[in-house]
């Protein structure tokens, strides 16, 4: 369906459009933002968000491109073209003196032009043999009328004609012309029905849109909260990675430390030992481990102590030595080897521990004669 439109801010300008381009309250259209909007008429697009809305009056609905266009080029096309042929029809000319009073076979009939049978009208038929037997026969019975003081007359018997055959008389084809009447492009009744189509067809869209706007919307809602949930959890892993990585370079630290061969090293060690420099000490020393709870425990000290500094420590710190009890290292030695070692008790542990250092002096001599072999 198309329609004819005349803008309103522009003096005198028309133009053919698609109805869809009119707008639900018909007071604008929707106007393409290009050059050549030929194409788009012909495919009928249908209006985009970007396009320009013009204010506009509809002169009138047709069912082709092609009627809306010549009547947008001349807006009297309709009215003129259905006078030409109803009002202004060729008076069929009868020569009195040399005709026969009873009949009217004796003219020449103008040969019978073929009709074209156009499949965009509905009201156009194919051309058959029955229907040019049937043209020839009503052209010979229009050769007996004629217009006489303004009155179509049967030439033959002088009789008037009534309305009803006037009706059918002028509707045959005179001089082998068709004069035929041609309903209107879109009647009223057509009209509403089709304004009453388009207005259904438009709520069935409008709520089709609104329902898949509604999923869209739920499902908007569903991901956002999957992608907080998301986020959420990429922060704790981000958060525990950057943990790990600066506890694994706290620890790194402290393994370059150990063990300790200068007990002035060792002592500034134990007054910073807190926090994190003492969860990646106690880290480190848990995954020493051993065979059993003696070679756990020397393994554990010879982590720590070197025997150059060992030799200058005892238990109790006798002798001028630097007392191991009640340290923070040895605490978290001593809390380890229990948790893996359940039977140990605190005086097993001090035995073990008190001769390991005893002995620090005895392992740098062997260690000293073996290196001298």
């Amino acid at each position: 369906m198309y329609a004819v439109v005349k803008f309103i801010n522009e003096e005198e300008s028309y133009s053919e459009i698609p109805s869809a381009w009119i707008a639900e309250d018909k007071s604008f259209c929707y106007w393409p933002n290009q050059k050549n909007c030929g194409q788009l008429m012909i495919k009928n697009v249908l209006p985009e968000q970007n396009w320009k809305k013009e204010p506009i009056n509809i002169e009138g609905l047709y069912d082709t491109l092609e009627k809306a266009r010549r009547v947008a080029q001349d807006p009297d096309y309709t009215s003129q073209e259905e006078e030409s042929r109803i009002r202004h029809k060729p008076k069929r000319w009868v020569d009195l003196e040399g005709s026969d009073e009873d009949s009217c076979d004796d003219f020449d009939k103008p040969p019978q032009l073929p009709k074209k049978y156009n499949k965009g009208n509905k009201n156009t038929r194919p051309v058959t043999s029955a229907s040019v037997v049937k043209d020839q026969q009503q052209s010979s019975i229009v050769g007996c009328y004629e217009i006489i003081d303004g009155i179509l007359t049967n030439i033959n018997n002088n009789i008037e004609v009534t309305p009803a055959i006037a009706k059918q008389v002028v509707s045959l084809p005179l001089d082998g012309k068709n004069v035929t009447h041609q309903t209107l492009d879109v009647e009223d009744d057509k009209i509403e029905e089709e304004h009453s189509t388009e207005a259904s067809a438009e709520a069935d869209d409008f709520e089709l849109l609104t329902a898949q706007l509604e999923k869209v919307y739920k499902l908007q809602v569903e991901n956002n909260h999957y992608l907080k949930a998301i986020m959420t959890k990429l922060n704790k892993i981000e958060l525990t990675s950057s943990n790990k990585t600066k506890s694994l370079k706290t620890q790194e630290a402290i393994i370059e430390n150990l063990p300790f061969t200068d007990t002035t090293k060792w002592i500034d060690f134990e007054q910073n030992l807190s926090g994190k420099a003492k969860e990646a000490l106690t880290a480190y020393i848990e995954k020493i481990g051993g065979r059993n709870v003696k070679d756990s425990i020397h393994r554990c000290l010879r982590a720590v102590y070197s025997n150059e500094m060992a030799k200058h420590c005892s238990w109790l710190g006798q002798r001028g030595n630097f007392k191991i009890k009640g340290t923070i290292t040895m605490g978290i030695i001593k809390a380890i080897i229990g948790e893996h070692y359940h039977t140990i008790t605190d005086a097993d542990f001090e035995a073990v521990v008190s001769e390991w250092f005893r002995l620090a002096s005895t392992r740098l001599k062997m260690k000293k004669l073996r290196d001298e072999i």
